[in-house]
């Protein structure tokens, strides 16, 4: 059992009375593949009831509720809990498809407007969890793009090998 890793193991520069959780780049890169790795696992309608069941409140992936005051980390950028929970939706989101970030805009939009009743604040359209909805959707294409391209280069490099090996089955000089 170790004793500090409530401390990351450094017991003597960080305190963590309160039990939280500073999730490093790599944990957080880790929930990310694993959510995509559920939505690509689920095919169009049924990936937007898995949205709005994973993403609801005290729901899966509701770290406001489940995680409120821990950290994670995407590209460098230090996210707290609800700003995560938005950042996610939006990864999931935009992999259901136009109607899976819509859904996400529209949710988020019905949350804000129940949170702003029952806080008694004024309800801006759920204009704070924008940015990182859309940093979330942004991350997934950049991440889709990136594999098209390694996969265009490998199907490159298959069809030039192919060509190789047949321009050479047909130089073959036979006696």
């Amino acid at each position: 059992m170790n004793l500090f890793g409530f401390v990351g193991n450094n017991s003597i520069n960080m305190v963590d009375l309160l039990g939280l959780k500073d999730y490093s780049e790599q944990e957080t890169s880790d929930i990310l593949n694993k959510a995509r790795c559920e939505m690509d696992n689920t095919r169009w309608p049924w990936s937007l009831s898995k949205m709005a069941d994973e993403h609801g409140s005290g729901a899966k992936y509701d770290y406001k509720v489940n995680a409120e005051f821990d950290t994670f980390v995407v590209n460098g950028r230090k996210l707290v809990s609800d700003q995560f929970g938005n950042f996610i939706a939006g990864y999931q989101g935009d992999n259901a498809g136009l109607f899976g970030y819509s859904g996400v805009r529209i949710a988020g939009w019905w949350f804000d407007y129940v949170e702003s009743k029952a806080r008694h604040i004024p309800f801006d359209w759920d204009a704070d969890s924008v940015p990182d909805i859309n940093a979330g959707r942004d991350l997934l294409r950049q991440q889709q793009y990136q594999e098209r391209c390694r996969q265009h280069a490998i199907d490159q490099m298959q069809r030039d090998l192919i060509q190789q090996m047949n321009s050479r089955r047909n130089h073959v000089d036979l006696p």
